[in-house]
């Protein structure tokens, strides 16, 4: 499943061509928050980042043609306009030969902490763990799930709550992208892991991922329809990071694929969208256990009642 702020899903297009058009642009955190909402309303895909204590945030995104990336432009200057007075910041549009993409967005991708023990690792850099550490090396490619954005980061800090029962249980990750949720599951112990998105360039990525882990056969990861999930396997835990409208659609399907006495990740939810999320939820028979919030976002942790 598309996340809420995924890397645009040009991919096929983008290897055909010698061109990328790289679009920019900074705003403060407090607008940010607004656009993001926004973003997520429209369904426009973006890739952002923000320096530690920093109160700006980045905003980029790689499109394979020009037009495509005024058109996007367009729509964000249109966005921006909407959030209270100020200036409107400068979207930047760059032309970039398609080979230097990777180097130019791993400048922005670095070691970082999560939750007790995990660390995100970009494979091409180094680091020196400390005891206790589960590291977890990424290179997320053009699939969504760095560990950056406040929706994965959430997700990782629950798992580490239901650790025991991941140890001796079953997952599903609903919506892997790059595969970050599912290598977490299996380094924290469990053994039988399955992965599934929409997309196929994003199983192509997880399962590189998965790769770069030694976790071939640990997990297995492939493109699979939510709304045609089958409803026979039921797991010990379900991550479910996707669009808040996207849970509550398929809410019996999800709390289906959940064994009686499990549990249910669920996140890529916009604070003021929990509520209707958790009503979808708790109408399947689910309560929630703990929540956290990450800026704009909110993600739950919901057991059988």
């Amino acid at each position: 499943m598309v996340a809420a702020l995924g890397v645009v899903g040009y991919v096929e297009k983008m290897v055909t061509q010698n061109k990328l058009y790289h679009l920019s642009f900074r705003i403060s955190a407090g607008k940010a928050e607004l656009l993001d909402e926004l973003l997520a309303a429209n369904e426009v895909q973006m890739v952002t980042w923000a320096k530690d204590k920093s109160r700006t945030v980045f905003y980029s995104q790689y499109l394979p043609s020009s037009a495509e990336a005024v058109a996007l432009k367009q729509s964000l200057v249109r966005l921006i306009r909407k959030i209270p007075p100020g200036r409107v910041p400068v979207v930047k549009i760059k032309a970039i030969r398609q080979e230097d993409w990777s180097e130019t967005w791993k400048r922005y991708f670095h070691v970082f902490r999560c939750g007790k023990h995990m660390v995100v690792r970009p494979t091409w850099e180094e680091y020196c763990s400390q005891p206790g550490d589960i590291v977890i090396d990424m290179d997320p490619g053009m699939a969504f799930g760095s560990g950056h954005h406040g929706t994965t980061r959430s997700c990782l800090v629950l798992m580490e709550k239901v650790a025991a029962g991941l140890r001796s249980g079953s997952v599903l990750d609903v919506g892997c992208g790059s595969g970050i949720l599912a290598i977490a599951a299996a380094k924290l112990g469990c053994h039988d892991v399955t992965a599934i998105d929409n997309d196929p360039q994003a199983i192509k990525v997880a399962k590189e991922n998965i790769g770069i882990n030694g976790l071939s056969g640990r997990i297995k990861c492939h493109t699979a329809d939510l709304a045609k999930l089958e409803n026979g396997r039921r797991y010990d835990v379900v991550v479910a990071n996707i669009l808040a409208e996207v849970i509550e659609r398929y809410a019996d399907k999800i709390t289906r694929a959940v064994k009686k006495g499990g549990q249910l990740i669920v996140s890529g939810i916009l604070v003021p969208q929990y509520p209707a999320v958790k009503k979808a939820l708790v109408g399947y028979g689910f309560r929630e256990k703990t929540a956290i919030v990450d800026g704009e976002w909110k993600s739950g942790l919901f057991c059988w009642r």
